[in-house]
């Protein structure tokens, strides 16, 4: 999740990971585990920053018994308030889901929650409990595998409606949801994202992961998402809405799997918008392989002009 401080020039990255001698209950195919936060002078080359908790990490799974994020943690969005940064998280326990599905089996950490952690300095967070299981802000419902990979939408009431991806028990289908979290804490369910006009082909397996911003050039709200297709492939698309609740689709995919052999050749995932004053910065997570332990993954960017929206080039260190 990166954040530009336009005022001072500075970017920072906060991004979940693990290294391989982490131990705690997390699925395999995740790379949850703790947060950590790197920073840059330009948004293309990076800095990695040593945290103050356990392996540098900015933020860590918690330590207690019970939480719903002591097995591993992960975050999907980033707010600026005037109460300082908070940010958006998601983790899972020590429990262990029985998904019925050859290809998982039962795998511990599985049901994710959603929650929320605040800093003044990005640096130090304090996590704030929920009214959820464990901390977390609000349960799973019974046809949902999960309920995690949050972002925030602000109101103007001081509201917020927080997104969040909900597949289906057999993963046949990912849906996002809605709540209206309200600022004395209560929790409103408002159902599913709606299109006006879709689902699309690359779409119609559902979004996996959203990031909503003000939208650059018109009123109203702009959404990159990861689409996944009938048969979950993966592309990065755009999305407009007045509400944030429903949306219309802004053409095409802008962004694919990269070319045969590259680092992202098999998916793109978790973008990020970042709008400066002339460009449009869509970080995103791309990877060869979702199981493969050695396969290359890792954080790309891609930059179009703010006067072409839909025009996105992969950005390489040195370009």
């Amino acid at each position: 999740m990166v954040d530009h401080d336009p005022s001072s020039g500075q970017w920072r990255v906060w991004y979940y990971c693990r290294d391989k001698a982490f131990v705690r209950a997390a699925p395999a195919t995740l790379g949850t585990g703790r947060v950590a936060l790197a920073t840059s002078s330009d948004g293309i080359a990076w800095t990695r920053f040593e945290g103050p908790v356990e392996g540098g990490a900015v933020l860590a799974p918690s330590n207690l018994v019970g939480a719903f994020d002591e097995g591993h943690v992960g975050l999907t969005d980033l707010s600026r308030t005037d109460q300082g940064l908070v940010m958006w998280t998601f983790g899972g326990g020590s429990e262990v889901v029985s998904t019925g599905l050859p290809q998982l089996g039962d795998v511990p950490g599985l049901a994710m929650r959603c929650g929320m952690a605040i800093s003044q300095d990005g640096i130090h967070w304090r996590r704030l409990a929920g009214a959820g299981p464990g901390g977390s802000l609000f349960d799973i419902l019974p046809d949902e595998l999960y309920a995690a990979w949050p972002n925030a939408i602000p109101q103007a009431d001081g509201a917020t409606l927080l997104q969040y991806s909900a597949p289906t028990r057999d993963m046949a289908s990912y849906r996002t949801r809605i709540v209206r979290l309200g600022i004395d804490g209560s929790v409103a369910r408002l159902g599913e994202m709606v299109w006006l006009d879709g689902p699309f082909d690359h779409d119609t397996g559902g979004i996996v992961t959203r990031h909503v911003i003000p939208a650059p050039d018109e009123a109203g709200w702009l959404m990159a998402y990861t689409a996944l297709d009938r048969k979950h492939n993966r592309s990065i698309a755009l999305a407009r809405s007045d509400d944030g609740i429903a949306w219309r689709h802004d053409g095409a995919p802008v962004l694919l799997p990269g070319e045969p052999g590259s680092w992202d050749d098999f998916g793109v995932a978790a973008n990020r918008l970042v709008v400066t004053r002339s460009h449009i910065h869509l970080y995103y997570y791309g990877f060869r392989s979702l199981t493969a332990p050695d396969a290359p993954r890792g954080i790309g960017l891609a930059i179009a002009r703010r006067d072409s929206p839909r025009a996105f080039r992969r950005i390489g260190l040195g370009a």
